[in-house]
């Protein structure tokens, strides 16, 4: 009787541990599809990541193009700008007397000319 008992208490054991077993693997299998649709989603995030992050680099190197073609549009004057239209007065200035240097130049180049004709040379 005893052993019948214990061979009882042993099957409802075994069915109680396969009851578990099964109830674990459902478990498992459940959050093994919960793992599997984050994994999913998580590589839709990273994937939309990394395509906002190429249209990032696209749009800062347009950035930096048009900033280049900007800086080199207003490298000429710029009298807006805190000393702009003192620069540009020094330009001027430095122009003038370039000026000036050539006239004097075409002056002395013109006064050897006549001299070179009389000579007859």
């Amino acid at each position: 009787l005893r052993q019948k008992t214990s061979e009882t208490a042993l099957e409802e054991m075994k069915g109680k541990l396969k009851a578990s077993d099964e109830q674990n693997i459902q478990t498992l299998n459940t959050w093994d599809l919960k793992i599997k649709v984050a994994r999913e989603k998580l590589s839709k995030v990273v994937q939309q990541n990394t395509n906002g992050l190429e249209k990032v680099g696209v749009l800062r190197k347009a950035q930096i193009d048009l900033e280049e073609k900007l800086n080199d549009n207003s490298k000429g004057i710029n009298v807006s700008t805190e000393g702009g239209m003192a620069r540009y007065k020094k330009e001027r200035s430095d122009i003038a007397k370039i000026v000036k240097m050539q006239e004097s130049e075409i002056a002395a180049l013109n006064a050897e000319i006549n001299v070179l004709s009389r000579k007859g040379g």
